[in-house]
């Protein structure tokens, strides 16, 4: 959160008394001619300057680092504590407390169990102990994870066809299989023509005179 961030950079500012540097200018460098004293107290207040400036840009940078996914948390968590050791040097230390807090904040979603009982059963922890706790940690979500050859698996699995499917077209298979093809056969003529009665049969031929010759 950026106005988090910002009010907890002012506190720090000020009570360095260093604050005001963030918005005056640097001072103009004195000329060749100037006497040492003037020098003296242009180096001081450059130095003030410079100061102000590289604790600006730690703090903003301390507070806006983030865990990011697959990030491992050692290097991680050694990353923040190399932005408060460069605060340290320019005598503008965290108290413990304050840099625990900061670590935990700013860990992935991964570690929010971890979060909740270290802040129940963990008090008075430094950020060396917090650090080791935090590799354990870690090495418990690695083993839970599942394996590459798991996730093959069960990609596997997923792409398998259904056992049903597969019976049905196996029984398909089979009636297709066993049926007989039956022969042409030209269908029969129910309605045969019957053949043409002689119309003369009953009349009497006039040279034999018999019937139906």
């Amino acid at each position: 959160n950026f106005n988090d961030w910002y009010r907890s950079l002012r506190i720090v500012l000020r009570v360095a008394d260093t604050y005001d540097y963030l918005y005056k200018p640097c001072p103009d460098q004195p000329l060749e001619t100037a006497s040492e004293e003037d020098i003296a107290v242009w180096k001081a207040g450059y130095k003030k300057h410079n100061d102000a400036v590289k604790i600006y840009d730690l703090v903003d940078a301390l507070h806006s680092c983030k865990q990011a996914l697959g990030k491992s948390v050692s290097a991680h968590v050694l990353e923040m504590k190399g932005y408060m050791d460069q605060l340290h040097a320019l005598g503008k230390s965290y108290d413990n407390d304050m840099a625990i807090n900061l670590i935990n904040m700013s860990l992935n979603k991964y570690f929010g169990d971890f979060v909740r009982n270290f802040n129940m059963h963990c008090v008075r922890k430094i950020v060396t102990e917090l650090h080791a706790l935090l590799i354990e940690y870690e090495k418990g979500l690695k083993d839970k994870a599942p394996t590459p050859q798991v996730l093959t698996i069960q990609k596997g699995r997923e792409n398998k066809p259904k056992p049903q499917a597969n019976k049905k077209d196996k029984s398909k298979g089979k009636t297709d299989k066993n049926k007989k093809v039956m022969p042409y056969q030209p269908k029969l003529k129910h309605n045969p023509l019957k053949r043409k009665e002689n119309p003369n049969k009953d009349q009497t031929c006039h040279h034999c005179h018999v019937a139906g010759h």
